[in-house]
């Protein structure tokens, strides 16, 4: 959605809801926070429980069509894809199979974290979600944003952020950072790692 459609449309909102009594607002104000909203979390969630299955039974179906047991070569000479997309197309398919079979961990991993709402996770997020660390980063972000939101005026207040922005530019000057500079995968990967393990230090650190 563009911002001229979001404009429109906030523009063509408050014309109706300025006829609103403050009671009335205040009614579908709480009716849109605690009710429909949540509805449609719950309706949303379900629709990504239905692409991974839906991806769990094009592998079944695969199986039953053809003699194939790799994905792309299915789409390719079953399905009729050309091989770009099929490589694409397979490539998503089987890391959604994946999350399906370790849902039941998914789940139970989740459940260690109650401040994070397993609806709230998107496709990839629940496919991460089989990572404690991944996990535990996750959690501590929405903690953060929790506390932030209690006190705004506390944003980050203890952090010496020119100290911080003098740790980043070490970093660019370092043989691995100058190197994975050109592909930003390896880049991702590798301060993700470093991210895991200073927010496992920050975590022994806070139970001394």
């Amino acid at each position: 959605m563009d911002t001229e459609t979001v404009t429109r449309y906030f523009e063509e909102k408050k014309i109706e809801f300025r006829r609103l009594t403050g009671d009335v607002i205040l009614s579908s104000l709480n009716r849109i926070e605690y009710k429909e909203i949540e509805e449609l979390k719950d309706k949303l969630f379900r629709k990504r429980l239905d692409y991974f299955v839906l991806a769990k039974c094009l592998k079944e179906r695969m199986i039953l069509e053809s003699s194939y047991n790799q994905l792309k070569r299915y789409l390719v000479s079953v399905i009729g894809m050309d091989s770009d997309e099929a490589q694409l197309c397979s490539n998503k398919y089987n890391r959604a199979c994946r999350t399906y079979d370790k849902f039941p961990l998914i789940i139970k991993n989740v459940s260690s974290f109650p401040k994070i709402d397993i609806r709230d996770l998107n496709i990839n997020q629940l496919r991460m979600a089989v990572n404690m660390a991944w996990l535990h980063r996750h959690n501590a972000i929405q903690l953060r944003m929790d506390q932030s939101h209690k006190d705004p005026t506390d944003i980050h207040s203890t952090i010496d952020w020119a100290d911080v922005e003098t740790s980043v530019q070490f970093l660019q000057t370092c043989a691995w950072y100058k190197k994975a500079r050109t592909n930003p995968s390896e880049m991702a990967y590798v301060l993700d790692s470093i991210t895991c393990r200073a927010i496992q230090d920050a975590q022994q650190f806070s139970r001394r």
